[in-house]
This record gives structure tokens, sequence and C-alpha cells, in this order.
């Protein structure tokens, strides 16, 4: 270490260094010469003046201009660079701002003329993002007295009026039908949550795992791995990408990714001590860290989501992280209505529960199934078709885990929803026959022996049957989706295995136990 000297000997160590060769930009040991001690200036050298440009700066800047002045042309007319980067200079942008693309979000990254692809180029607000309430509520089968079908029929009378028949699940049981390509995904998302960090690892991991009594029952993937299949077998001339099959598998991770980081967080805002039969992760490493573990994952599947090179799709995708904070807030603020009219309160209230199921478990679903016709630039009335098949299957799946919320073994606590304060189907339908539920409900279950009495009047009502037909309702709407995928098309020879599984897979919504 060099002895303490004097400031003017300092300056002149630095103006007199020796130069530093131009290495590759790869080569990171030569930056180590400007955070040495023996050259670096202390706090006191105030009036000491700025040493002269060295080739390193030189050889940062030239490689950053030439980094950030790419463009679009030498990459390929599919991408956008943001004409930005972290230095202090201002920004230069290389279009002016009469060419960006109006309501975008950022206009540096918009094409400066439309190109082949610009149709995935969308509006800022071109997702769908509050369905309207009479599509969440699916009731129309249910109040007009048309009975609902039996669940696991063999055949189906499409919208119009069209037979369709569906193979048994033993042809077709979802499950087995995605189990090669969920067990390719275990094996390359272990690969992707990997970190250099040891906890980070196991943190990103934990619900991770490839057996399904500790990973989950993986349905959101099947349910894209799936659909991928039934677009592709309808529509078997249609000329897509090249990597399709790789970039459905990749979109399934994701989907995956995302369902796991809001796992982690939703057992650190509700305070749930268990999951999957197993103790919750912020249990065993503290909030904070199960919190990063989220965090990580959605960092994750953001780079991933940009790798699929599909914009319509990140935009699709990224709304699903949104909703999910929207919907947390909604949970936040509770479903209780005021007034005297017990009809209205109920109307109101289960407007806001449905809407809040949406934002939390439908979205992921509905926009993983259009994300997945996207990537294939399949028909629109098929996006259409994806899409309204997750948001149906999605808000049956959230209705029947808040059935099984008053059931034993099912790997969650009993009664886990009403300790926290949360007023679903089940308890906002006994709020008919037992109007002093709406108390509860305002002050969110509070009181000591509020979740129990609660409990009791539940089970003293006739809430978790009409929960089990509204979920029923929506498994129908989903079902009348999936089998008009490419127009219903039949016939021909042809088999439709993977769309029949899609059938089983929505049946199996309202069959499951845990």
């Amino acid at each position: 270490m060099i002895p303490t000297a004097s400031a003017a000997l300092r300056r002149q160590v630095v103006r007199t260094s020796v130069a530093i060769p131009r290495r590759p930009l790869s080569t990171s040991s030569w930056l180590r010469p400007l955070s040495s001690p023996a050259i670096a200036l202390s706090d006191d050298d105030n009036d000491a003046p700025p040493p002269s440009p060295s080739p390193l700066r030189d050889a940062v800047r030239a490689a950053a201009d030439a980094h950030i002045s790419r463009r679009a042309h030498a990459v390929g007319t599919n991408t956008w660079l943001a004409e930005d980067c972290d230095d202090e200079r201002p920004t230069v942008l290389s279009v002016s701002p009469a060419a960006f693309a109006p309501g975008h979000v950022d206009g540096r990254v918009a094409p400066p003329v439309p190109a082949p692809d610009a149709d995935s180029f969308l509006p800022r607000r071109s997702v769908d993002e509050v369905p309207p309430p009479s599509s969440l509520y699916g009731l129309e089968r249910v109040v007009g007295g048309t009975p609902l079908r039996s669940v696991g029929c063999t055949s189906w009378t499409d919208a119009a009026g069209k037979e369709v028949a569906i193979a048994p699940l033993a042809k077709a049981d979802p499950f087995v039908l995605a189990a090669p390509a969920i067990a390719a995904m275990d094996a390359s998302m272990a690969d992707l949550v990997g970190s250099d960090h040891p906890l980070l690892s196991r943190l990103a991991s934990y619900f991770l795992d490839p057996d399904p009594s500790a990973g989950g029952k993986k349905l959101r993937p099947t349910m894209v791995l799936l659909l991928a299949e039934a677009l592709s077998d309808a529509h078997p001339s249609l000329e897509v990408r090249p990597d399709l099959a790789g970039a459905s598998a990749r979109l399934a991770e994701i989907a995956e990714l995302i369902h796991t980081a809001s796992l982690y967080h939703d057992d650190v805002i509700d305070r749930g001590s268990v999951r999957r039969g197993r103790p919750a992760l912020h249990g065993i490493h503290g909030n904070k860290a199960a919190i990063l573990g989220g965090d990580f994952l959605l960092a994750r599947a953001s780079v991933c989501l940009a790798r699929l090179r599909c914009c319509a799709v990140v935009e699709c995708m990224s709304t699903v992280v949104e909703h999910l904070v929207r919907g947390e807030v909604m949970q936040l603020v509770g479903a209780h209505e005021a007034g005297n009219d017990s009809g209205k309160r109920l109307e109101g209230a289960m407007g806001k529960y449905l809407h809040k199921n949406f934002y939390k478990t439908a979205s992921l679903m509905a926009n993983s199934c259009r994300s997945a016709a996207l990537l294939g630039k399949y028909p629109q009335s098929d996006v259409d078709r994806s899409y309204a098949y997750g948001k149906h299957a999605g808000l049956a799946f959230q209705l029947v885990d808040d059935v099984l919320d008053f059931e034993d073994g099912t790997g969650k606590e009993k009664y886990a929803d009403l300790r926290s304060g949360l007023a679903t189907a089940p308890v906002l339908y006994a709020a008919e026959a037992h109007p002093e539920l709406w108390e509860m409900i305002g002050r969110r279950f509070g009181d000591e022996g509020d979740a129990e009495r609660a409990a009791a009047m539940v089970e003293d009502s006739d809430g978790v049957e009409r929960t089990n037909m509204l979920a029923r309702a929506h498994v129908e709407l989903a079902v009348d989706a999936v089998v008009g995928i490419g127009g219903g098309a039949v016939g021909e020879g042809r088999t439709f295995q993977h769309r029949d599984a899609l059938v089983h897979l929505a049946y199996k919504m309202v069959r499951r136990t845990r």
C-alpha cells in the first residue's frame, strides 16, 4: 500500500498512470486500476482539477455509444431498441416525436414506420382488463332454469346446435397427455430458477417440486400445453413460427413461475401457515425472504417473457401481474355492502367477489390461454375462445377452491379464508338465509368466535351447493368455448384428443377435492 502523500503528489500519480491497453470489453480484470486505493483521491481534494480522459474511459464510452446506436434494421425488423442507457449525457432520440405510436407507454420503443408485424404493437389498454359482470356471473343456465349437463358427459351440443363427440377420459386424460411435456418443464424449471446464492435457489424452488404432492397440480402449464396442441390440431395447414413448440413450452413455464410467485406473496399477506400440505415458505424463512423469493420468480418470468419475442404476448402476460395486485387490493377492501335489501347486498358483494376472483385467479389462466393462441397467430375467433376457456375455467376453479375451505383434508387449513377475514361465495350466499352474517362480513370476522359462527351458518344454508352450481355453470361456458376452436372442426378421420382433454380438465375443476 502506498504511504500517505501530499495532494499534489497523489494528483501526479493519477496523471502519470501507465496507459491501459485496449482489451476486449468482455475482459473485466482491467477495470481494477480505477478503484485501486493507490490512485483514488480523498474527500479533502475538492480543489483538485479532474483527471484527464483516460483510454479506459474512452473505451467504455465508445462501447456504450456503439451499443445504443444500433438500429432495428441491424437486428431484425421486429426488434425495436430503446435509445437510452444509464449515462449522464442527454438522450438523443433516433426518431422524431411525431413518429411515436400514439398512446404507447414509451414512444422511444415504438416503431417509427409500420413494420410487417405492426399488429403486435398493441395500444396501451388493448387487453381486456375488466370483463363485464354478466360474463363473470354465468348464471344464465342456473337462474333461467336450464338444467346443468352432467359432469363428464361424452357429447356436447355447441352454440350452433351441432353435436360434438367428446372422447372418454381414459383416452383423453389431460394430465396423462401432458405428462411428458410437464416432466421436461420440471427439468427446465430447476435450471431456470437456479442462482449462485444457495438461499435464493432454495426459496425459488420451494414449490417447484416435480412431485405433485409438493409441487402442485401444474394446472396452468398443463392448460397452456394442451391448448397449444389443440389449436395446432384444429389448424393443421396454418403456417406458424418454426419454434412454436418451444415457445409454447416456455409460456407454460412463465405461467407457473407467475403463479408460484403469487403463492409466496399471498401466504405472507394472508398469514397462511400451510400450503400444499407443507409449511408455507414464510413460516420457514420469514416474510422478507418469502417476498424476495416471489420477486425473484417474477423477474425470471419477465426475462423469459421478453425472449418469446412476441409483443402481444408480452403485454398480455404483463397484464396478469397488474391484475394480481389489483385483486389483492380488492381483497384487502373486502366484499361488504351496506344497505338493508339483502338481494341488492348479495348482488353487489358477489360482483366485487367475482371480479376479485378474476384478477387473482382467472386472469392468469385466461391470459395464458390467449397468449398460447397469439404465439401461433391463430384466427382472432380462436384467440377469443382460448381466452374465454381460461377465464371461465379459472373462475370455476376459484369457486371450488372457496368451497374446499369448508372441508377437511384439502392440504390447507379449514376455515382459513374466514380466519383471514374473507367473505367467499358460500358465505355470501348463506347471508341470504342468515342476515346477521353481513355484520360479521363488515368487521371481517374480527370478533372472537366469528369464524366458527359463520362456518356454522354456512353449513346450515345452501351456500356451498349454490357455489358448486355456479362453478358448474362456468365450466359449461368454458367447454362451450373450447369445443368451438377451429370452428368446431370435426370428421375426416381427424382426432381432437387435446381439445377433449381440455374438456375433461374443465370437468376436473368441479370434481377436485384439494
